[in-house]
């Protein structure tokens, strides 16, 4: 099959679920058995981030006299947990698993119970994202392109993601700083956490630029 064909497939039977489900693709593989477990095991892996949590931690600088360390702007950002894997792969239902082969190799779509969808998307969405009740809604892509579709996919997705986090009312933010300081000793830590649980967070869409070789994503999570 033609790639950009390929991929117009791709994206055009997920999109036809509007929402109600998550997919994984295996990329090229020859073994067809092989590919549908890659296909779903990365299905899963969006499955629980559906249900899991996205958290960041900023340091802004740790000072220790002791261990002559500094360090500055610091990050770590966390999605899912094994739990909440766990979780998914014992409630996820597969709908349908689809051979596209070359590039895409298999699909898997699959869903979890709580998972509704069933949106109205537009055909302009990139340009004119729909307004959804009680709902976020952002426009994100790759933003370079990807020799894997699946990383292009993966990379609009997490994107989306973050576009999601930011707009979320639900964020939990803490600041603070703390210092130790002693005749012999000194150590200052400023520290920032803030997190949120993207309720509903779900793909309505997945659209692919030929020119550019990105992938743009349209993404939903409750308010």
């Amino acid at each position: 099959m033609d790639e950009l064909k390929g991929y117009e497939t791709l994206f055009s039977l997920f999109n036809g679920y509007r929402g109600s489900v998550c997919m994984g693709i295996s990329g090229p593989e020859a073994d067809k058995a092989k590919a549908v477990g890659i296909a779903t095991e990365r299905c899963l892996q969006y499955l629980a981030f559906y249900r899991g949590l996205a958290m960041q931690v900023n340091f802004g600088s740790i000072v220790d006299s002791d261990l002559k360390k500094t360090v500055n702007e610091y990050e770590i950002i966390g999605g899912t947990s094994d739990s909440v894997l766990l979780d998914a792969a014992r409630d996820f239902e597969i709908i349908d698993v689809v051979w596209l082969g070359g590039k895409v190799g298999a699909v898997v779509f699959a869903k979890l119970p709580e998972m509704g969808g069933f949106w109205s998307v537009p055909h302009n969405w990139r340009n004119n994202a729909p307004e959804i009740s009680g709902y976020n809604v952002v426009v994100a892509t790759s933003e370079k392109s990807y020799s894997s579709i699946a990383n292009a996919i993966e990379a609009a997705t997490f994107r989306a993601a973050q576009a999601l986090v930011d707009a979320h009312y639900g964020t939990v933010n803490v600041n603070n700083t703390i210092v130790d300081s002693r005749d012999d000793h000194y150590r200052g830590d400023s520290y920032s956490i803030w997190g949120n649980r993207l309720e509903g967070f779900s793909v309505l869409a997945y659209e692919y630029d030929y020119e550019e070789n990105r992938v743009y994503a349209l993404a939903v999570s409750r308010k």
